[in-house]
């Protein structure tokens, strides 16, 4: 059990920062909301509570600069990326993913917003997840 829980730490750790890396990158809490500027590569939101879940309910993008390329909604968790929003195509000035289902976000889980190149703001709001 000890091996798995260090294990998850790890891949906590590393997906966080290779957020941070490629990214800019932000904490997120259960209930909160985050507006963020991002650049042509996107943000990340990491949940860095160990005893908290939460999940998104939407998020909101206000584009300076239309992205050029495919705008997304992401989670990574344990190191595997899992497409959540469908794309939205390039010069959007404004766009919003209304989430359609619970997607529990645990401790290191982390939310990626792609930009496709575009420049701007984006505001992503959560709940209280089980």
């Amino acid at each position: 059990m000890r091996n798995a829980s260090v294990a998850f730490l790890r891949d906590a750790v590393l997906a966080a920062a290779i957020c941070a890396g490629a990214f800019g990158a932000a904490r997120l809490f259960a209930g909160d909301y985050r507006t963020l500027p991002f650049g042509p590569g996107g943000v990340c939101l990491t949940n860095s509570q160990a005893n908290s879940v939460w999940c998104p309910t939407a998020v909101l993008f206000s584009f300076g600069l239309c992205p050029t390329g495919l705008v997304s909604v992401a989670r990574l968790s344990r190191g595997v990326e899992f497409g959540l929003s469908p794309a939205v195509g390039p010069g959007v000035t404004n766009a919003v993913w209304c989430v359609p289902c619970d997607f529990p976000f645990k401790f290191g889980d982390v939310l990626v917003v792609y930009s496709g190149g575009g420049t701007g703001i984006v505001q992503v709001m959560t709940k209280a997840g089980n």
